[in-house]
């Protein structure tokens, strides 16, 4: 009987053992479905890649054009529906050098309108960047003063002139429905050049931009390098000592 006993505890405790490895197992599988279902996933549908410069965008798949397009910089305009975009563009690089284009882009990522030659005067214009400024419908003073303004690296700057030159694209009348026509482009301009005392400017790169909505203003910065350091010396007292000097960075002033 004892032996019976034994018998029947083992074999009961066997079901036991596979209850509850079948009630950890399906614990298990809940976890895991629980994680899946929280897990981030990709898009299902994440629309076609659309070439923005091209040459003949008739045919299919489009015709692109030859050279690099490339340092792409791009801003929503969410009272027009659209983003715009502006690039580097290397197509006319034997005769011009690098150019900056631009274009309009709809909500729902087809191409609106044509490209936006927006520089393509001699020399190399690259690293374009580009902030929005869209005032309130509120404010009787700004209304309709819809205005982009694109900034790029310039080598056709000299020291009188600077290397970063920008552009104002005014879009208070573009509609959406038109990218054709309903805007203007500014000629460009360069950053003003001020002098130090001897202390010339040799280039200016780099360019970022934004809007500043409070004080309705654009604010450019960039990265400036001039031909004389600024220089830290030190003198000992109480020895007859040489003067040691340090010099550091290319411009410390704070405007740049």
């Amino acid at each position: 009987m004892k032996s019976t006993g034994m018998i029947n505890d083992r074999l009961n405790g066997s079901k036991s053992c596979r209850l509850v490895r079948y009630l950890c197992l399906t614990l298990l599988l809940f976890v895991a479905l629980a994680a899946v279902s929280i897990t981030p996933v990709q898009a299902a549908n994440e629309g076609d890649n659309i070439p923005i410069s091209v040459e003949d965008s008739n045919t299919e798949p489009p015709v692109l054009l030859a050279d690099d397009q490339q340092n792409p910089s791009i801003i929503a305009l969410p009272d027009k529906n659209k983003w715009f975009v502006v690039w580097e563009d290397w197509r006319n690089w034997s005769t011009s050098g690098s150019d900056i284009y631009g274009r309009f882009i709809n909500d729902d990522g087809t191409l609106c309108g044509d490209e936006i030659a927006i520089s393509t005067k001699p020399g190399n214009q690259t690293v374009p960047v580009l902030a929005y400024r869209n005032r309130p419908d509120t404010d009787p003073q700004t209304l309709g003063e819809d205005k982009i303004m694109v900034a790029w690296q310039d080598t056709d700057g000299l020291t009188t002139s600077g290397f970063i030159y920008y552009k104002i694209i005014d879009i208070s009348m573009l509609v959406e429905e038109d990218c054709l026509s309903g805007f203007t482009l500014s000629t460009g301009s360069p950053i003003g050049y001020k002098s130090i005392g001897s202390d010339n400017l040799i280039s200016r790169k780099l360019p970022d931009i934004a809007y500043d909505n409070t004080n309705d203003k654009f604010w450019l910065v960039w990265v400036e390098s001039r031909n004389k350091l600024q220089r830290v010396q030190e003198k000992t007292f109480g020895g007859n000592y040489t003067s040691v000097a340090w010099s550091f960075g290319d411009s410390n002033y704070v405007a740049y």
